[in-house]
């Protein structure tokens, strides 16, 4: 009875539904943990919402030479055939970038060394470009379909963690198959 009562005021209650796609012809399984939910956000003092699902998966690609997870942000149940397609793109790229963007993670780091009086010493013992470069994991590709910029087709952010920044980690902007900007992107 008690359950009639509440279904009647507030609704049924949502269950997440999972789900997975395989990215054809790669063998990556992006899953997803709830394809109808929702995220709020406030506009003109009105909390507004719409569909948000994020897509998770990790795959050994040559473009950093092993893993790489992927977190595919969507705002409709499935990532669009765009986003699919730069994934498929990413995954199936011939070149290493993991030399590039292992230089603008350590130039970033080494700035903010020089010019700003970061010190790194409690992390890094002697400072050096292999110091640093030994201190990135976790790489992972973050893709979202929120803007329709026609630039967004090639663009998407590989995201570290590390113990120089363990709060933000360090992000990459690749474009292109260009690393076009580093630091604390998202």
């Amino acid at each position: 009875m008690l359950k009639q009562l509440r279904n009647a005021i507030f609704g049924e209650r949502r269950q997440p539904v999972p789900a997975s796609i395989v990215v054809d012809p790669t063998q990556l399984v992006l899953t997803c943990e709830d394809t109808s939910a929702t995220i709020s956000t406030k506009v003109d003092g009105k909390n507004i919402s719409h569909p948000f699902t994020e897509w998770t998966g990790d795959i050994e690609c040559r473009i950093l030479d092993g893993p790489l997870g992927f977190q595919l942000f969507a705002e409709s149940i499935t990532p669009s055939e765009r986003k699919l397609d730069l994934v498929r793109r990413i995954v199936t790229y011939e070149h290493s970038l993991k030399s590039d963007a292992l230089n603008a993670v350590f130039k970033f780091f080494d700035g903010l060394r020089r010019d700003h009086g970061v010190d790194f010493s409690g992390v890094i013992d002697h400072w050096s470009h292999d110091a640093v470069a030994r201190l990135m994991h976790s790489p992972c590709c973050l893709i979202d379909d929120i803007e329709d910029d026609p630039e967004s087709h090639s663009r998407f952010i590989v995201s570290f963690s590390t113990q120089l920044d363990e709060e933000h980690g360090i992000d990459v902007l690749v474009n292109h198959w260009q690393i076009v900007d580093c630091g604390c992107l998202v």
